[in-house]
């Protein structure tokens, strides 16, 4: 892989849920928003393809009680060579997901295997060494991705930087004997006013307004969610959250969240 990164594909996978009680809820994915706005404010060409909101109507059965909702492999291969992407990073949030995860990280190696791969999420965050066992996913970041998706695109692009060396944070890869190499976050963003807004532009918004199915009670038909805070210094053993965005409670402004 000696290419450089210029078109860059961000995609959230389709997702597995219960038959007969449907428990999958569409919403805009504010984390590809948030880094693909960072990454055209770095000029680079970025798309989102979210394969589950484009497929919402695709439902597959994938054992007795449990249904495949979105995209089927040959329109997910059909967007990637449409789109010619440098670089493909996937969403990989939830662990109970995580055989679809492996499956897009092979089926983008038979669109072009000079694709480079990259995860990211709370599942990679939280099992790195999972989503690194398929040897079609190049690179990992855990954590918060913003600052690290960028200095990575801007690494791998210097010819004078060797982009295992580079000082990124929460990168990780896979060497040739098996082991890992994964560089532990030590830095999170503390300005949370300075990240850009998401790239709504980016994410087709109206295929999520009208759903019946959301987090929580929809009082409206049109709507967004918004990422006011980052942070937890609670230790909850049921929650990622203290792992994907560190111990310090860090805010928005106010003048920022109403903008």
């Amino acid at each position: 892989m000696n290419k450089n990164i210029k078109r860059i594909l961000l995609l959230f996978p389709p997702a597995n849920s219960p038959k007969h009680t449907i428990d999958v809820n569409p919403i805009p994915p504010m984390g590809l928003g948030y880094l693909a706005s960072t990454l055209e404010k770095r000029g680079y060409e970025v798309s989102i393809l979210d394969a589950l909101v484009r497929g919402w109507d695709t439902r597959k059965d994938v054992g007795e009680n449990a249904v495949r909702i979105g995209m089927d492999p040959e329109q997910i291969k059909e967007e990637i060579r449409k789109y010619n992407p440098d670089l493909v990073g996937v969403s990989c949030q939830f662990s109970r997901n995580h055989s679809i995860y492996h499956e897009i990280f092979d089926l983008i190696r038979t669109v072009d295997r000079e694709i480079i791969t990259i995860a990211g999420g709370a599942h990679v965050t939280v099992m790195p060494e999972d989503t690194l066992s398929n040897d079609n996913c190049n690179f990992i970041i855990t954590g918060e991705g913003e600052e690290s998706l960028s200095n990575f695109v801007e690494s791998y692009n210097n010819p004078h930087v060797d982009i295992k060396e580079a000082d990124i944070q929460g990168l990780g890869w896979r060497n040739q004997d098996g082991s890992i190499t994964h560089r532990k976050r030590v830095r999170y963003e503390t300005e949370l006013d300075d990240i850009p807004f998401p790239a709504y532009h980016l994410m087709d918004l109206e295929l999520y307004f009208g759903l019946d199915l959301s987090h929580g009670l929809r009082h409206k038909t049109r709507f967004t969610p918004i990422i006011s805070s980052r942070g937890c210094p609670a230790k909850c053993t049921f929650c990622s959250a203290e792992k994907v965005w560190g111990k310090k409670f860090r805010a928005r402004s106010v003048e920022n969240v109403i903008e």
